[in-house]
């Protein structure tokens, strides 16, 4: 129940935020939007030292340009939906959530963005795969996913809102 209030919370910052998206990037939260997604990727995809200082390997470094395709399709398609682009948390998991008295805080947004809100829900949902052993067919991964989606329901149809999330996952 308090990962699905967490949720809740996120979106409910989120969408409260959408009408204040260009004071966000005049005071230097990262554009990420979706029609930039792909050009930042090309950037990324081609600093080879940053890549290998990551520890990627010369084969993996090589194999990227060619998923720059994929980038620019999934960004085209997840932007066809009506969704709009807002802060996005960029560390969201449970490791960022303070419980305390009752009252839930959402903490270190040091990575925060403009982009596309639905990858906060991914980031948190990955997190309790890895860390917490939840699959995604299970019935409270499924739960966790529909409340946070059920906060977006002004911006689109139940199928097209999960159609938006698999694309974004």
């Amino acid at each position: 129940e308090q990962a699905k209030e967490v949720l809740t919370l996120c979106a409910q910052i989120q969408i409260n935020c959408i009408d204040r998206v260009d004071e966000f990037l005049s005071r230097g939260v990262n554009d990420w939007r979706l029609n930039r997604l792909p050009g930042l990727a090309r950037s990324l995809f081609n600093d080879n030292k940053l890549l290998e200082k990551e520890g990627l390997s010369a084969d993996a470094t090589n194999a990227l340009p060619s998923l720059l395709s994929k980038v620019e399709q999934l960004c085209a398609s997840l932007s066809i939906y009506g969704v709009p682009q807002t802060l996005e948390h960029g560390d969201f998991q449970d490791k960022n959530i303070l419980i305390r008295e009752g009252k839930l805080t959402l903490c270190d947004w040091g990575d925060v963005s403009i982009t596309h809100p639905f990858f906060s829900c991914v980031s948190f949902l990955n997190s309790a795969v890895r860390h917490h052993g939840l699959s995604q067919d299970a019935e409270s991964y499924i739960f966790l996913k529909e409340a946070y989606l059920d906060c977006w329901s002004d911006y689109g149809r139940r199928h097209e809102l999960n159609e938006a999330y698999q694309i974004a996952r």
